[in-house]
C-alpha cells in the first residue's frame, strides 16, 4: 500500500502521497478512496475539491496504467473535482501518462504537474476563490508529519 490519502483541507484539499514502487492496485484502491473523499466534500457544500499528489518519494510506477474496465481513474469523473495537482516528480514521464490517462477516461479533469507541493497550493490559492484566504505551505517537517496519517 505505497499511498497515503488523508485532508490537506477539510473537504477542500486532498493530500495524497505516494511512496516506493506503485502498481495498478494501489492507484486503483486510491481511485476509490479519491471518490468517497471528493463525495464527502461535495455534500458538506464545497464547489470544488482539490487533489494533490505527491510523488516525491516514488521511486517506480506501472508505464502502462490500467483499470476496471479499461478505464483508469474513475475519480475524474466526479463533478466536484477540482483541480489535481502531480508534485514533486516534474518529468516528462509524469507528464506523458497524466495526460494519457486523462484522454483515455474522455475527462475533462484538471491536471498540473509541479515540482513542489508548495508550488501547487500557491497555484490553488491563485484559481480558487472558495478556498479558505490563508492557509499554510508546507514546509518538509510539514509534509513528514501528513506521512503518518490517520488511515480512513
Amino acid at each position: 500500500m505505497p499511498n497515503e490519502i488523508t485532508w490537506y483541507i477539510k473537504n477542500h484539499i486532498i493530500y495524497v502521497r505516494n511512496f516506493g514502487e506503485l502498481t495498478n492496485e494501489d492507484w486503483q484502491r486510491a481511485d476509490g478512496i479519491l471518490i468517497d473523499m471528493i463525495r464527502e466534500g461535495a455534500a458538506a457544500g464545497s464547489a470544488l475539491v482539490h487533489i494533490i499528489v505527491d510523488m516525491a518519494d516514488v521511486t517506480a510506477f506501472p508505464k502502462q496504467v490500467q483499470g476496471k474496465g479499461g478505464r483508469v481513474f474513475q475519480h475524474k469523473h466526479e463533478p466536484a473535482l477540482g483541480w489535481t495537482m502531480i508534485a514533486g516528480r516534474d518529468d516528462p514521464e509524469v507528464q506523458f501518462i497524466a495526460t494519457i490517462t486523462t484522454q483515455a477516461n474522455n475527462s475533462q479533469a484538471r491536471l498540473r504537474v509541479f515540482a513542489t507541493v508548495n508550488e501547487a497550493l500557491s497555484y490553488l490559492r491563485d484559481v480558487d476563490s472558495h478556498l479558505p484566504s490563508e492557509f499554510p505551505t508546507l514546509a518538509r517537517e510539514d509534509l513528514e508529519a501528513l506521512k503518518n496519517p490517520k488511515r480512513r
